[in-house]
């Protein structure tokens, strides 16, 4: 899928977070393809996926952190 569509479809319950199963919070797109993230899994990977050029859908000033 290009990266563009994926960014620009909404998450919905149905999508999951990539490491653990739980509800995906945040879509990462990076150069292989896109990932999905929990709040915990962002929080915990937040760094390295920005340090990595990883363009986040939400946007981190829509609350990314609030969760």
């Amino acid at each position: 899928m290009d990266a563009r569509l994926a960014a620009a479809r909404p998450l919905t319950r149905a999508d999951r977070c990539d490491r653990c199963s739980a509800a995906a919070r945040i879509r990462a797109t990076v150069a292989a393809g896109e990932l999905l993230f929990c709040g915990h899994h962002v929080r915990a990977h937040l760094d390295r996926l920005l340090a990595a050029g990883a363009e986040l859908h939400p946007p981190p000033e829509r609350g990314l952190l609030d969760w």
